[in-house]
């Protein structure tokens, strides 16, 4: 399925932006996000209408709750 598929009908804010953190958390599990995982990211964010701000906020903001159980 291609990313427009799979976020099709997503219209809440909140559920927007809680979307694309349980992906960047999927993805950040290994420590790192690659070149294509980052393509992915921005793919997801552009579908779901989250703006470069915002999805810096969500991540760094994913990135301290991850890093924290660490």
């Amino acid at each position: 399925r291609s990313v427009a598929e799979i976020v099709a009908g997503v219209t809440d804010p909140a559920q927007r932006a809680t979307l694309y953190v349980l992906a960047f958390g999927i993805i950040r599990a290994d420590e790192t996000v690659s070149g294509a995982e980052r393509i992915f990211l921005a793919q997801l964010a552009h579908q779901l209408g989250l703006d470069p701000p915002t999805v810096a906020k969500l991540e760094a903001d994913a990135s301290a709750k991850i890093d924290a159980q660490d």
